[in-house]
């Protein structure tokens, strides 16, 4: 039997939860400069090895278990797209409103709904980030947990104080 036709009648290999393998799109292409490859590690295949917080997290997100479905590098850069964003939302609220609302006289109401669309478009890329750490199986996913449930928690206080400002 051939080497090519062992490889291809062989079993696929498991790897334990902590290890980084190499994602399949790691091939560079000619005359580009030599790239690293993405890191995945492979999420658990079965919930009989994980706590409980890790299993109500991947519920609450609803993250199948097994292989990931995201890569670390897919993970970081929603995460920097969601901070962009949370960043925008408060040069808005707190610089752009404060300078522009004595000019906007009258148009008082407009200053809290720009505010609550950009508060709203904030915890939704918020969220989907957070998912895409917990998709990937990422090393920090607890550590953005955490960061990604403060600054959920306070766009979500400045959200109702500015419906509480319309109502």
């Amino acid at each position: 039997m051939s080497f090519a036709a062992e490889s291809a009648s062989a079993s696929p290999v498991s790897f334990p939860a902590d290890t980084p393998t190499a994602s399949p799109d790691t091939s560079t292409r000619v005359g580009s400069l030599a790239q690293t490859p993405t890191l995945v590690r492979p999420g658990p295949s079965s919930d009989s090895g994980l706590g409980w917080a890790d299993k109500a997290m991947a519920r609450l997100l609803r993250v199948p278990l097994g292989r990931p479905r995201a890569t670390e590098a897919q993970a970081q850069s929603l995460f920097r797209t969601s901070i962009a964003i949370s960043a925008v939302r408060c040069v808005v609220s707190y610089l752009a409103v404060p300078i522009a609302l004595p000019f906007l006289g009258s148009l008082s109401n407009v200053a809290p709904a720009v505010e609550i669309v950009l508060s709203v478009v904030a915890l939704a890329f918020d969220v989907k980030a957070l998912r895409r750490f917990w998709l990937a199986w990422h090393s920090w996913r607890w550590a953005m947990t955490l960061v990604y449930t403060v600054v959920m928690v306070l766009i979500t206080v400045l959200l109702v104080s500015n419906v509480a400002s319309l109502v």
